[in-house]
């Protein structure tokens, strides 16, 4: 139906290959934006202080990659270690949060960074939850636990600068927000 083929060539004991081929057409009536350049920087006069606490080796890596040299980027691999960053100082401006995570999980985390912030007086830091659960009550869940605002996996570099260039406009003082 795509004016394609698709082929198979195998080797018993090594494996096998699949090629396949379609002919795409451009949709020329796409919205506007889907032209937009992406955005790939971040609105701020200096490199931010984020701290990522993520428990996946390559999902790390994404990030690091997608920021590159935007950002002086701090890496965690549970929630506990997270905390414990950023109770260590010095203060970060953004908080990259996976939800499901070993020793502490994101949720946990999220809720004691804002009783630390509570207790010593402290400026709110944002903090935007990343997680592969997009549902509704999932997300409401990230929100409820303290975050600003929830990002949904898979990541996309644009998806990522927009969500921190949002919360640092936003200072993270504002009511929390919805999904991005």
């Amino acid at each position: 139906m795509m004016g394609g083929d698709v082929n198979c060539s195998a080797t018993p004991g090594e494996g096998a290959a699949f090629e396949f081929s379609a002919r795409l057409k451009v949709d020329r009536q796409a919205p506007a934006e889907a032209g937009a350049a992406p955005v790939r920087a971040l609105d701020s006069d200096r490199r931010p202080r984020v701290l990522l606490a993520e428990d996946h080796f390559v999902n790390q890596q994404v990030i690091q990659l997608m920021l590159g040299e935007t950002a002086e980027l701090v890496i965690t691999g549970d929630g506990q270690a997270a905390l414990d960053a950023f109770l260590q100082g010095p203060p970060f401006d953004v908080v990259l949060m996976d939800t499901q995570m070993p020793v502490m999980d994101g949720l946990t985390a999220t809720k004691r960074i804002r009783e630390a912030e509570a207790r010593g007086g402290l400026p709110r830091t944002p903090i935007i939850s990343l997680t592969a659960n997009a549902m509704g009550h999932q997300v409401e869940a990230c929100l409820k636990a303290g975050a600003d605002l929830h990002l949904a996996k898979p990541v996309t570099s644009a998806g990522l600068f927009s969500a921190i260039n949002a919360v640092l406009a936003g200072g993270g003082a504002e009511a929390p927000r919805k999904s991005a």
